[in-house]
């Protein structure tokens, strides 16, 4: 209940926030057709999509999705009386110019809300926070402060332009990153962790568990306390305030209704 209430109170005031201070609208001497128009003439949301392990899945023979993103996007389309088309799968370092180029109306991935990414999309509000921790081996010792893992020989997986690579990065300087590309399984990391291949992993905890039903004993987690945490939203094109609007308005009626529970 307590962090359904925040979700809500902060998605409330970031909606907010958008609308007055977005900027003032000019004449166009075009009339290209933008995303919020296409949606609502066609009554189609196209998605670019990632696909990893605990959030959106894919069937290898049926190309079916499920997943907690998969769900997540159906009601708020369902919501909306909008059908989801999943057009395009694209990896959190490519979609960018792909939104600018309109071949999809919105990043359906669960894509953690930063300043590094803010001057070129506008993103939803926030329809879940998670912490971050520190995973390790089964046979690692739990540290009381992170700061002890600061070393230079040691080494950290990540996915490349992650959010996760940014905040080990920034919470441990002198790790080594090992960096993945970009269309990695959010599981990958976990593997080359329990493989020896790297030392430590920065991850939420709910990819972690996803990763333990599959290879239960083989990592755990190592920072006693939370290093951080996340607040994840979708994102459209910098100019689509009236869609990212919609959306927004969306979410934050999943959130009040209990229908993210």
């Amino acid at each position: 209940m307590r962090l359904a209430y925040t979700l809500l109170l902060t998605a409330a005031v970031a909606a907010t926030t958008a609308y007055f201070i977005r900027p003032a609208s000019t004449t166009s001497t075009t009339t290209q057709e933008s995303a919020f128009e296409r949606v609502m003439r066609t009554g189609v949301l196209r998605c670019g999509y990632l696909t990893y392990a605990g959030y959106l899945n894919m069937d290898a023979n049926t190309r079916e999705m499920f997943g907690l993103g998969y769900d997540v996007i159906n009601q708020m389309a369902s919501n909306l009386n909008l059908k989801v088309e999943w057009v395009e799968e694209i990896g959190r370092g490519d979609f960018i110019p792909a939104l600018q180029q309109g071949r999809f109306d919105v990043y359906c991935a669960a894509l953690a809300i930063n300043a590094g990414r803010a001057r070129e999309i506008l993103n939803t509000v926030p329809y879940y926070v998670d912490p971050i921790y520190v995973y390790g081996r089964a046979d690692q010792p739990m540290v009381a402060d992170i700061a002890t893992l600061n070393r230079p020989n040691l080494s950290f997986a990540a996915i490349e332009g992650d959010i996760f690579d940014r905040i080990a990065q920034r919470k441990l300087p002198a790790v080594k990153p090992v960096l993945l590309p970009q269309l990695s399984q959010a599981s990958d990391p976990f593997m080359m962790l329990a493989d020896g291949k790297v030392d430590i992993v920065l991850q939420v905890a709910f990819l972690e568990a996803a990763y333990q039903q599959h290879n239960p004993g083989k990592i755990k987690r190592i920072s006693q306390r939370p290093v951080t945490q996340i607040a994840a939203g979708f994102a459209v094109a910098p100019t689509e305030y009236r869609l990212k609007d919609m959306l927004d308005a969306a979410l934050v009626e999943m959130i009040a209704t209990g229908q993210m529970d």
